[in-house]
This record gives C-alpha cells, sequence and structure tokens, in this order.
C-alpha cells in the first residue's frame, strides 16, 4: 500500500569536521509512523532540512539515489 510518509525524528548522530566543511549542520534520522521507513535528513544553510535521498519508491529494492 502506497502512502505518504509521516516521518517523525528517532535518532540524531553528529555530524563529521568533513561534513560540516560541505556546510552540514546536523543530521537527523526520521521514521515515517505508518510503515516505519527511515530517511536520512539534513540541516544545510539557511536551517532547512532536506531527505538526503529522493523519497520515491522506484523498486522494492530501495536503490539509493547518490
Amino acid at each position: 500500500m502506497k502512502h505518504k510518509h509521516k516521518y517523525e525524528p528517532f535518532y540524531h548522530p553528529s555530524v563529521s569536521p568533513e561534513a560540516k566543511n560541505l556546510g552540514i549542520k546536523a543530521l537527523e534520522i526520521r521514521k515515517c509512523s505508518l510503515c516505519n521507513k527511515e530517511m536520512i535528513y539534513l540541516l544545510i544553510k539557511g536551517d532547512k532540512w532536506i531527505p538526503l535521498f529522493a523519497d520515491d519508491e522506484l523498486d522494492k529494492k530501495d536503490i539509493l539515489l547518490a
């Protein structure tokens, strides 16, 4: 069943110095309250949270777009 994911904060790992040099201020792993799918979000310049990967259901293998 397809649905719109409702991500909620789950875990806040620390940011490496290398990632900070790239402009990443913080990381947050969020979990969908409906299906438990996890997504990584990045806090970047302008205090904007963005997902690390596209949230498309491309196939059952969960191909990561990088």
